[in-house]
């Protein structure tokens, strides 16, 4: 059986292009600025007017 461990300093990011990086890897033909530049907008539009 395989322990999986959470470990939050993963998530320590110098700066904006490296947090990028971490949270959006990768996928297929895209690369994380292709996936930040598509995703974003719209992730952006489904979150609560007040919470922005």
């Amino acid at each position: 059986m395989t322990r999986l461990t959470y470990n939050p300093q993963f998530f320590d990011a110098a700066d904006l292009d490296a947090a990028r990086r971490i949270i959006l890897t990768r996928e297929g033909d895209l690369d994380t600025a292709e996936r930040w530049a598509r995703e974003t907008p719209y992730l952006s539009e489904l979150i609560p007017t007040g919470w922005r």
